[in-house]
């Protein structure tokens, strides 16, 4: 098992073994187990509320009806099963009030961040127009100052359908340049103070004319004020298209990226006992990416993945079946399976006459030909001996002893060790089999191992 990250990995393992036809089945695993990631923070909705809003955008809806339901959408998906985010609402216009015009008071605390998503739904149910201008820079002023002081991760959203006419402290000119500055430089510090805005502008049906008393047109003031430089992301859209800006490309802004695992390439690579002595066959299609037909001039099969998303797992399967002229010599060596990607696999020689030997003094062991497999973990064994008594009956134990030694090495791991025939010894020993166990002294497993 390879980690890639610290949550994905890259693994290989023996997933079967036919021993009758001498024959391993090995899986190759890659997976994305990335957390999925969750927004935290807090989140100030900046909503415009001039008179404007008013207008209808269809046979049923306002504007403001849109962009009010179209938040809701945005707050209810953003704080699902999400308890590390905060969602506050500041309106903004302009005050009754003309002596007010141009103050702080051209905008509205409507809640600051909490995660109540009913809450936050009644008070966008309960928000009407406010007034007959836009002071955008009086939204995000009062915005700034709801987020709490240990917070480190800090948005403004804002939605509205018009170019500001007049800002804090303004020269009493509305849609002057002191207006657009003043708005400009209010946007350019929440980057300064690495607050992330994302922006909706909509509701203008010429941006080539020109306000009253402005020498810019809607466009010019547009580009100047909502500077790319400054806002994460900025849309400027039609009527039509504020639900689908709001929920889902302004969702889909905030939302963390999933960790996707890109150009991933495994070489595996054989040994070269592996490649003169088995035969390599896939067994089953390819559920991600492409890979080597068959092993290559380099004994290797190159695995390449472009793209693995979060949860997602590659899987591919591949067999080797001994060889029917395979080199004996191998028997008697220790061979990898593979060189490269995962752990040496140890084969040495084990034999049942080998350890009935050990065990019972038994030594005419001739004729029949039997070789078996195990390959669970290292070390993995070729067996291979050539005996005939070893179907012997004996009538003392009520089993042959290839009973016997089929029993032991289809117990545990498969793996012909002193803790596997210790761990026989205790099923053989639940089953009754009383006489078994003169078989399978301590002594002897002493002089095995």
């Amino acid at each position: 098992k390879i980690n890639i990250t610290d949550n994905s990995y890259f693994e290989q393992k023996l997933i079967s073994k036919d021993l009758a036809n001498k024959e391993l089945t090995f899986e190759l695993k890659i997976t994305n187990n990335e957390p999925t990631p969750t927004l935290s923070g807090e989140i100030m909705l900046v909503i415009d509320t001039s008179n404007s809003m008013a207008n209808y955008v269809d046979d049923y809806n306002s504007r403001k009806d849109v962009v009010l339901n179209s938040a809701k959408t945005l707050a209810s998906s953003l704080l699902e099963n999400n308890n590390d985010l905060k969602i506050g609402i500041v309106t903004f216009a302009s005050n009754q009030d003309i002596l007010y015009e141009g103050t702080i008071k051209d905008a509205n605390l409507i809640s600051t961040p909490n995660n109540d998503t009913q809450a936050l739904i009644n008070y966008l149910d309960n928000i009407e127009e406010s007034g007959p201008r836009t002071n955008l820079q009086a939204g995000i002023s009062l915005a700034k100052q709801q987020f709490s002081s240990n917070v480190t991760n800090k948005y403004i959203i804002i939605l509205t359908d018009g170019v500001p006419n007049l800002s804090l402290d303004f020269d009493y000119e509305y849609y002057s340049q002191a207006v657009i500055e003043n708005t400009k430089n209010e946007i350019k510090k929440l980057k300064d103070e690495n607050i992330k805005t994302f922006a909706m502008l909509t509701g203008i049906e010429n941006e080539d004319a020109y306000p009253i008393s402005s020498d810019k047109t809607f466009k010019e003031i547009i580009d100047e004020i909502f500077d790319s430089e400054y806002l994460s992301s900025f849309y400027y859209i039609k009527d039509e298209d504020i639900e689908d800006t709001i929920t889902q490309k302004i969702y889909d802004d905030l939302k963390p990226q999933e960790k996707v695992l890109k150009n991933i390439s495994f070489t595996d690579t054989f040994s070269k006992e592996v490649v003169d002595n088995f035969i390599f066959n896939y067994d089953e299609k390819l559920n991600f990416g492409d890979i080597s037909p068959e092993i290559d001039s380099t004994n290797s099969i190159i695995w390449n993945i472009s793209e693995l998303s979060h949860g997602q797992t590659a899987i591919v399967r591949y067999t080797i079946k001994l060889k029917e002229d395979f080199n004996t010599d191998i028997i008697d060596k220790n061979i990898n399976i593979n060189e490269n990607i995962v752990e040496e696999y140890n084969i040495e020689k084990k034999s049942y006459a080998d350890f009935m030997k050990k065990v019972d003094n038994v030594e005419n062991y001739s004729s029949n030909h039997i070789t078996r497999y195990f390959n669970e973990s290292k070390p993995c064994y070729i067996i291979e001996e050539d005996f005939s008594t070893a179907s012997y009956y004996n009538e003392n134990i009520g089993r042959t002893y290839i009973n016997i030694m089929t029993y032991l090495f289809n117990t545990g791991n498969n793996i012909l060790t002193k803790d596997s025939v210790v761990n026989a010894i205790q099923v053989l020993k639940e089953k009754q089999f009383e006489l078994m166990l003169n078989l399978f002294k301590e002594e002897y497993i002493q002089k095995l191992f």
